[in-house]
């Protein structure tokens, strides 16, 4: 008898849960902090540098850009002063030595979070 009754119940049970929205979870801890940065390369002569461009950034979060630049002493990552808006270069790479990845930095949670894209 148990199993009939508990048979009767659990459909009744899914058909009241398919009504409640999937969205009904708490919200977010980051609302929606969007943020639109276009990035390029710039040249001088054989040297390059990464170049972001930030046009929209709702919570104001400081955005830096980067370039991994290589060679054969080595590599290193050169960044660009922070913004919030506006535009934004890094210091060319040393003669001698190319831009193998770049991409920008946003600070966020006490911490720079890298977002490479090249």
């Amino acid at each position: 008898m148990r199993s009939k009754v508990l048979g009767a119940f659990v459909p009744v049970v899914l058909s009241a849960a398919a009504i409640v929205p999937l969205t009904a979870g708490t919200a977010s801890a980051d609302p929606g902090c969007a943020q639109d940065v276009y990035g390029k390369t710039v040249w001088s002569g054989s040297q390059q540098a990464y170049q972001i461009d930030v046009t929209l950034n709702r919570c104001d979060r400081p955005t830096r850009p980067m370039a991994k630049c290589a060679g054969l002493g080595g590599s290193g990552i050169n960044y660009g002063p922070s913004i919030t808006r506006g535009t934004s270069r890094t210091e060319f790479c040393a003669r001698g030595y190319e831009m193998v990845n770049y991409g920008w930095q946003v600070y966020c949670s006490g911490k720079w979070n890298s977002r490479w894209v090249g």
